[in-house]
């Protein structure tokens, strides 16, 4: 029996890793005729429907999932902002931009993967990302890790001022003792992974200013000398 019949059908639900276009229009009516969500079983379908979206692009299917990431349920909205991304391709990434603006951390992080899946990522992303990495909205550590990895996705015409953005994040969060331009008082060293997700994505854009940041760094952040050595190869 198809994957997704079996999903709608009376027994037990059968999760599949995926299901073929050719049953879209089952499983967008199913969809449809649940999207208010009124029960948990309801909720459970709609999750088990939207998680194994074919990548084919669906005007309609990208619609009815989006209708399902606006519910203010975080756990649907990631996966139903997996589905859109799916179904709408590129698309996608003004949606996405706007995800960037929510407050709910793993809603944020499958927005900046999504981002990450559909490279390059547009000029407007940038200052988003840009935002996340300084720690605006108070992101979580995975999120801003994710968000400066996605920085190394940007298109030509923005990678001057991504690989800038880069240099000086990396520099200037060096140490504790380094003055912080945007505060009068002294910037906290920025967390080893961070610090790490920032040289890899300068490495892909300028690897000859990577070298000359990652030279500094080891002598600035004796701490990471193990995670740089085996992280950047200069």
């Amino acid at each position: 029996m198809n994957c997704a019949l079996r999903l709608l059908s009376a027994s037990a639900l059968t999760v599949c890793a995926t299901y073929s276009p050719a049953a879209l229009p089952v499983v967008l009516g199913a969809l449809e005729s649940i999207v208010a969500l009124a029960s948990r079983s309801d909720e459970a379908l709609a999750e088990d429907l939207l998680r194994p979206a074919p990548a084919v692009r669906s005007d309609v299917g990208g619609e009815l999932a989006l209708r399902f990431v606006l519910l203010d349920r975080p756990v649907m909205a990631v996966v139903a902002l997996r589905a859109v991304v799916n179904f709408w391709g590129s698309r996608a990434q003004a949606l996405l931009l706007g995800v960037l603006d929510s407050n709910i951390d793993p809603v944020w992080v499958a927005a900046v993967n999504a981002l990450h899946q559909l490279q390059p990522i547009e000029d407007s992303a940038i200052d988003r990302l840009g935002r996340i990495v300084l720690g605006h909205g108070l992101p979580s550590l995975e999120l801003r890790v994710a968000a400066a990895q996605t920085l190394s996705l940007a298109r030509p015409e923005g990678l001057a001022r991504v690989v800038a953005f880069l240099e000086e994040r990396l520099l200037l969060k060096a140490t504790s003792t380094t003055p912080s331009r945007s505060s009068k008082g002294f910037a906290p060293p920025e967390e080893g992974p961070m610090v790490v997700a920032l040289v890899r994505s300068l490495a892909q854009l300028d690897p000859t200013r990577a070298a000359t940041v990652h030279d500094a760094l080891l002598a600035l952040r004796p701490d990471l000398q193990s995670e740089l050595a085996t992280t950047f190869d200069v």
